[in-house]
């Protein structure tokens, strides 16, 4: 468990990274509706397409998200804006973990 001091420390160390880090003010504005809207959703598949989503919306990029399956050990589609698109199918050969 942190003690207050320690978690004093970690603010100062994000402020300074967000400092570092230098986003635009549409990046910020992105960033910070994801994580408005991370905490809204109560379904993992949701928070996969907000994963997605918020590329699409503010940067007008087409996305993908692929996730590790434990059990067969590879990358499978959990979330994309392309139509059509079938998920829990592996990326195409160009895309390596």
């Amino acid at each position: 468990m942190y003690v207050f001091e320690d978690i004093l420390e970690r603010i100062e160390n994000k402020k300074n990274d967000y400092r570092r880090y230098d986003f635009s003010q549409i990046e910020n504005i992105a960033l910070m509706t994801f994580f408005d809207l991370a905490q809204e959703f109560d379904n993992v598949e949701d928070f996969y397409n907000l994963c997605v989503a918020i590329p699409e919306s503010f940067f007008n990029l087409d996305a993908r998200l692929y996730l590790m399956d434990a059990k067969t050990n590879t990358l499978l589609l959990a979330a994309t804006t392309k139509q059509g698109e079938q998920l829990h199918t592996p990326p195409p050969p160009e895309v390596k973990p």
